[in-house]
Order: C-alpha cells, then sequence, then structure tokens
C-alpha cells in the first residue's frame, strides 16, 4: 500500500464556508500532510456547510381521496425523511425512517379518508442511524444525541373522490417531466432512448417502465450518482430499464413497502467505480425478478429489508459480492430460481453473498457457478447464528447444515450465449474457505486469470465493453429450463422488455 506524504501542511484559509466531504473526520487528521488521501486539495474535496441547517419547504406535491404526497429538502445529507402527521395539531402518527436519509426527502401518506382534513409537521433528525453488526455498537449509536430538524404545524383536506388511472408518455430528452406529473395509479411509460437524469419518484401506486420492446438507457456518465430514488413510497413498480455508469447504486430505496423491481438490466462495466444496481434501507416487500447485474462494485445492499424476493435473476462477475444483507433473523430474504456466477478472479477468496444472520437468508432451486468446485468456494459470510456473534465464512453444504435447509439447488455451467464457459482455477485447493495462503502456482493462476477475464468475460474490445441485453443471458443449461431457473425468456422479445 502507497500514499502521499506531503512536505508542507497546507492551508485552509480560502475554504470559509465549506466543510470536509467525508462527514464527521476533522480536516486536520485527513489533510495533516502525511493522509492516505491522495486526491488534490480543492473546493473538489469540500461541501459548502449551512450552519445552522435548513430546510426548504415542506411542500404538498399532491392530494387525492386517499392520498397525499409531501416533499422537502435539507441543506445535509445527513437528515432523516421522517414526518409526524395525524388528524389533530398534535401529529400523532410517523412515517420514514431514522437510517436513511439525503437532501430531498418524500413521504406518501396514504389510506387516508376521503374529504378529511389532516395535519403534518417535519421531524428530520440528525447525525442518521447506523446498522451495526456489533451489538454494543448498535446500542451506543442509538443513545447518540440527535439533532431535530422540525417545521410549523401544516395541513390538507384530501379530495371527495380518486383519480382516474392513465398512462403518461414520456416526450423529449427528459423523464422527469413526465414524471413529475403523475398521480396515483398512474403508469409512466419511456420510450426507447438514452437519458442523463436522476428520477426523483414523486408519489406511491405508480408504474414506471419502457415502451414494450423499446430499450430505454439511463446513463450516469459517472457524474450522476443515482438514476432513481424512491423514498417512503408503497407500491411503485419499476419494470424495463438499462442501468449503466452511475458511481452510486442505480436504484435507491429508503423505507416504504411493496416495491417490485423487474426486467432491469444493470452494467457496471466501466473504467470507474460503479458501485451496484440497488440500495435497499427498511424496506418491506421488495420483489426483485428477472433482472440483471453485473460489475458492481457492491451488487446490491439489502438492510433491514423485511421479506425480500430475489427470483429468476442473472447475477454475473460482480466484484466485492453478489449481495449484502444485513437482516435480522426474523426478516426473511428469499432467493430462488436465480442464476449466480462467480466473482471476478481476483476476488475469488470473496464470499458472494455475506449477512448479518445466517437465518435470514432462506434459499431454493439456484444454479451456482464457481471458479472452483463447491466443496472449496465459500458461499456466504456471517457475522452472527442464533444470536451469538462471529465471524464464519463457509461453502455450501456446511451453510445448509448449519441453517436446516434441504439440498435443492444444483451447482454447474449455466452455459449463457455472452459467456459459455467462465474461466477456473485449476489450483482450487489452495482456495478453500479458511485457507488463507498464498501459494505461487495460485497467485500466477490469479494474475493470469485477471489478464483474462476482462476480454472473455466482460468482453472489452479495444477498451469498450460489447453491448448486452437480456437475450445474451438466457441460460441453455437443459437443468436451468426445466427447473425455471434464471430469467423467463418468455417476458422478453429480441432481449427487450415486451409488453407482458
Amino acid at each position: 500500500m502507497t500514499h502521499c506524504k506531503f512536505l508542507e501542511k497546507p492551508s485552509f484559509a480560502n475554504f470559509n464556508g465549506f466543510r470536509h466531504s467525508n462527514v464527521g473526520t476533522p480536516a486536520d487528521v485527513l489533510d495533516n500532510g502525511v493522509s492516505l488521501d491522495a486526491f488534490a486539495l480543492g473546493p473538489c474535496r469540500w461541501e459548502r456547510r449551512q450552519d445552522p441547517p435548513q430546510v426548504i419547504g415542506p411542500f404538498i406535491h399532491m392530494i387525492t381521496g386517499r392520498s397525499a404526497e409531501i416533499q422537502w429538502w435539507t441543506s445535509r445529507a445527513d437528515f432523516s425523511g421522517e414526518l409526524l402527521w395525524g388528524r389533530t395539531p398534535k401529529c400523532e402518527n410517523s412515517s420514514g425512517t431514522l437510517f436513511a436519509g439525503g437532501f430531498w426527502h418524500s413521504v406518501s401518506l396514504t389510506g387516508l379518508e376521503p374529504g378529511q382534513k389532516y395535519y403534518f409537521r417535519i421531524n428530520s433528525r440528525t447525525p442518521l442511524r447506523e446498522h451495526h453488526a456489533n451489538i454494543e455498537l448498535a446500542v451506543k449509536n442509538r443513545q447518540e444525541p440527535r439533532t431535530a430538524l422540525a417545521s410549523k404545524v401544516h395541513s390538507f383536506t384530501t379530495l371527495k373522490k380518486e383519480y382516474a388511472p392513465r398512462q403518461l408518455k414520456v416526450t423529449g430528452s427528459s423523464i422527469s417531466e413526465t414524471l413529475k406529473k403523475a398521480r396515483p395509479g398512474d403508469t409512466v411509460l419511456i420510450p426507447g432512448g438514452t437519458y442523463y437524469e436522476t428520477l426523483y419518484v414523486p408519489v406511491s401506486n405508480v408504474t414506471l417502465r419502457n415502451v414494450p420492446g423499446e430499450k430505454v438507457w439511463l446513463k450516469g456518465r459517472m457524474v450522476i450518482k443515482n438514476a432513481i430514488v424512491l423514498e417512503n413510497k408503497h407500491n411503485v413498480t419499476i419494470d424495463g430499464l438499462f442501468f449503466k455508469d452511475f458511481p452510486g447504486y442505480a436504484i435507491t430505496i429508503r423505507g416504504g413497502k411493496d416495491i417490485t423491481l423487474k426486467r432491469c438490466f444493470y452494467d457496471g462495466r466501466s473504467s470507474n467505480y460503479t458501485q451496484g444496481m440497488i440500495h435497499g434501507n427498511f424496506t418491506e416487500n421488495l420483489t426483485v425478478s428477472n433482472c440483471f447485474i453485473t460489475s458492481g462494485f457492491y451488487g446490491s445492499s439489502f438492510l433491514r429489508c423485511k421479506n425480500l424476493l430475489i427470483r429468476n435473476c442473472v447475477w454475473f462477475c460482480n466484484q466485492i459480492n453478489n449481495f449484502y444483507l444485513h437482516n435480522q433473523p426474523f426478516e426473511i430474504a428469499t432467493m430462488r430460481n436465480n442464476v449466480f456466477m462467480d466473482l471476478i478472479p481476483g476476488k475469488i477468496r470473496n464470499a458472494p453473498f455475506t449477512m448479518l444472520n445466517l437465518e435470514s437468508l432462506k434459499e431454493s432451486t439456484n444454479l451456482y457457478c464457481w471458479r472452483t468446485p463447491e466443496s472449496h468456494r465459500v458461499f456466504c459470510r456471517y457475522s452472527r447464528i442464533e444470536g451469538d456473534p462471529v465471524s464464519e465464512a463457509v461453502n455450501y453444504k456446511t451453510y445448509l447444515e448449519y441453517s436446516g435447509q434441504k439440498r435443492t439447488s444444483i451447482h454447474g455451467n449455466p452455459d449463457m450465449p455472452a459467456v459459455p464457459r467462465i474461466l477456473t482455477f485449476k489450483h482450487w485447493k489452495d482456495i478453500a474457505p479458511g485457507v488463507m495462503k498464498m501459494t505461487d502456482g495460485y497467485n500466477r493462476e490469479m494474475n493470469e486469470l485477471g489478464r483474462l477475464y476482462s476480454k472473455e468475460e466482460l468482453k472489452y474490445v479495444k477498451g469498450k465493453p460489447a453491448e448486452w441485453n437480456f437475450a445474451d443471458w438466457f441460460a441453455r443449461n437443459p437443468e436451468c429450463i426445466r427447473l425455471n431457473i434464471g430469467l423467463e425468456k418468455e417476458l422478453f422479445t429480441n432481449g427487450i422488455p415486451d409488453g407482458r
């Protein structure tokens, strides 16, 4: 590991009104001339400071007979999106979660009575609650003093009747302009093309999808952090979209319930850092189906997502892991009928699945395609089992034994058109769970595969990745077809999500 050592201590005299972008880390610790952080000094390293923190809003975005959409902005990203509301000015109910925040905040109040007056006020708090595997740290964080950013009490009256559902079709180069007009029950149809923007979904009970048969790309140019942001939304479907070149998670979900992501294609192949497809935080009943995810630094992350379902997806050549699951034992996540292909060769010692509690993950009827035999491939790493703190990495057989599940999944080659066979290790005996020795043969082979996988698996040609669609990832293995494992090809036409 190397780092820059600055001989002269930098001056911060010209940074009045700014704070360091690494929130909570004093500047004199990071930039005292011996920092591991080797980026150039300058305003790009700093965020404009707003002391005291400010709030813009709240705004009533939309009211229907049974719902209300409230939005506001905070001057800092470390404030939660919490709202107090009720039938009296006391605002006896709460919505939102203290674990998730950002600059933009939105809360959907659903199940309201038509023609009824309601009251509400902002209750954003900082610092955000943190997810910890360590129980002592979790308790300490929960007891940490927090600052509330409150507004005065506002009110609204619901309509006496509901709107009829509509289909809205995007025109021009911006999806957001049409999405802002969507009402609960609407479907927003996106024509084929490439769009460069972040979509802040403003209402619940809405569907956002491609025009059937047309390929819709959302691209971030490695500047736009996220493609889609959902905050405290209910009954939302995202269908038939392609994502590329986002430095953050393509889809960020904070709170809410009954969210469906289907037939979405995440292509993280890039010379830069691409975090992953999904970051779900305290989202209940989240379903991910018939999606393709490749080359995410973390394929996805799910934090306290009760009743998470991952089915009929393909995960290929992600980096650190396929996904991280931070659920309590009773917050069950299920993965079934998926194809999980191995991580990049250089991360062969990493667990494809990392979780807090072993009991929170249930799996069945998947196909696993590893670069080593099943017995010598770490399947999952977890921090707790039956409430006891541990730190274990086990293969699939041991995972089944410890979790009390039956073997229904298979190990083999899915035989994909894009990659008929992945690269495998010959020195696999040196990669068993718990074995940390680095033999010369293993090191040479890891370096060799590291050079090959970019061309042979990620299909880079002259520095650019070949363009894929879903048809490149239909499993041809007869067992996959018999057991309905992997993408359901009948939901696509020429590799593009169709009208079904």
